[in-house]
């Protein structure tokens, strides 16, 4: 886990908007560039991949340039520290050698220092400080949740995995009865529950179906707890809930805008990934007191930036309170600046104390 204490930025490492779309526009000119030096380099240890060898390796160069450029907007390096030290724990759960990585992230660098004379330096230099960083990191286990507050942790998460839904929902039925309000059984299990379930994915120790197994059997636990839920008469308050543009993460953001509605908002959730022209246009029409974006991977930070200031463009005086959460934003809040919203909230229950409860009966 990356210390908060290196979470700043670093202005020397920021592209002018020239400079990124070259970077961008480079970007699969450099992935075929860096590929075929793997090959001339590690091609005899490669050869057995074949084809599937080489497209897969396209692939993990264009994510390599694809997570560096939040460092490119913004110059907050860590993020990118901490993808490379990820990708390390990934490589070694899965038994592929992950020297290879330091050369490949000196090719791309030096492929931008020579396709984009001057700026391409400070490409050159964020991979360079980026994986200096990565492997002098002292790799700890993640912070689990303490199983004395939710004894039920091991079961519900041993649920979800099993695809048991009827096991699960039991568990938080039973929660419920004991005085646990849903939504701090959304905050207190099940979100804790799926990171552990990611971790077991990195760490190799399930598969990628089993993983996706577990994140739809938490939805569909949290929709049939939902269904029974007691809610109250609507307020006068409207909220609309959306992933930004690419945010393919939508289970957070499900929590929230059950949390509002159980509060008395009247809320609509368009879910994951939802095209920033749209986006604006549906809150001209809704007219909402609140918008609220969640922001998942560094990656869409700047798409997040994007669809802050296209509603103020869109609503000038009349735009409703712009609120940011999931993870990118909670892991980095160096990155709430850029983004420029309202405020920011970490989970559901936060959300909840933040806003103003609607009216009684408006």
């Amino acid at each position: 886990m990356a210390d908060p204490s290196h979470h700043s930025t670093d202005p020397s490492l920021v592209l002018g908007t020239t400079a990124l779309e070259a970077y961008t526009r480079l970007n699969h000119e450099a992935a075929e560039a860096v590929t075929a030096l793997s090959y001339l380099k590690y091609g005899s240890e490669l050869a057995y991949l074949g084809e599937r060898g080489r497209s897969a390796c396209r692939e993990d160069i264009h994510f390599h340039l694809e997570f560096l450029r939040p460092v490119l907007e913004t110059g907050l390096i860590q993020p990118y520290v901490d993808y490379l030290s990820w990708l390390s724990d990934v490589f070694i759960a899965r038994r592929i050698p992950s020297s290879h990585l330091g050369k490949t992230l000196e090719w791309i660098g030096q492929f931008y220092a020579d396709e984009m004379p001057g700026e391409g330096d400070k490409v050159q230099r964020a991979l360079t400080l980026a994986f200096g960083q990565s492997i002098a990191v002292e790799h700890q286990p993640p912070e689990e949740p303490d199983p004395r507050l939710w004894p039920q942790l091991a079961r519900f998460k041993t649920a979800l995995l099993d695809g048991e839904r009827r096991r699960a929902t039991d568990i938080v039925d039973q929660l419920q009865r004991s005085g646990r309000s849903l939504i701090e059984v959304y905050v207190g299990l099940v979100q804790p529950s799926l990171y552990g379930v990611g971790r077991m994915w990195q760490h190799n120790q399930i598969s990628v179906a089993r993983e996706h197994l577990a994140s739809t059997t938490a939805a569909a636990v949290m929709a049939e707890r939902f269904a029974h839920a007691q809610l109250p008469s609507p307020g006068g308050m409207r909220a609309l809930l959306a992933c930004v543009e690419r945010n393919l993460h939508s289970l957070g953001l499900r929590m929230v805008s059950d949390a509002l509605e159980l509060a008395g908002w009247q809320v609509q959730h368009l879910g994951a990934d939802t095209p920033t022209s749209s986006l604006v246009e549906h809150v001209l029409q809704l007219r909402p007191h609140l918008v609220g974006l969640s922001v998942s991977l560094p990656t869409h930070v700047n798409t997040a930036r994007q669809t802050v200031m296209a509603l103020r463009n869109a609503l000038g005086g009349d735009c409703p309170r712009l609120i940011v959460g999931g993870g990118a934003v909670n892991r980095y809040p160096a990155f709430l600046g850029f983004i420029g919203a309202d405020a920011h909230f970490a989970d559901a229950v936060e959300l909840i104390r933040q806003v103003e409860p609607p009216p009684a009966g408006a």
